[in-house]
């Protein structure tokens, strides 16, 4: 996939490097505010909540809002929604890509 890419052998791997590092400083950021924010999570209400997703639980004890933990869900939601749509384009060239270069069974039919 990176063969589209001017420079690859030295920008693919910077871009990698550069991806992980961002995105685990921003995943850690956004732990540690939700954990600080969160109140008390061994509570039962948190464990035993009704809509059987603990984590609407901990943005409802964190907002004091309906409205506000559903808006928070949704953009949770929305982004395992882009997630799910980035993975299966990602999966669908790589396995054209490996099918064009005769690496998969039935190269034939998944190449075209």
């Amino acid at each position: 996939m990176s063969e589209e890419i001017a420079n690859a052998s030295t920008n693919v791997p910077r871009s990698m490097i550069v991806s992980i590092l961002l995105n685990g400083t921003l995943g850690f950021s956004m732990l540690v505010a939700v954990l600080f924010c969160s109140g008390d999570i061994t509570s039962e209400a948190i464990i035993e909540t009704p809509t059987g997703y603990p984590f609407i639980a901990i943005f409802v004890q964190a907002t004091q809002s309906v409205g506000g933990s559903t808006g928070m869900a949704i953009v949770i939601v929305a982004l395992g929604i882009c997630a799910t749509i980035a993975f299966l384009a990602s999966a669908s060239r790589m396995t054209w890509a490996f099918a064009r270069d005769r690496g998969l069974p039935m190269w034939r039919y998944l190449s075209k």
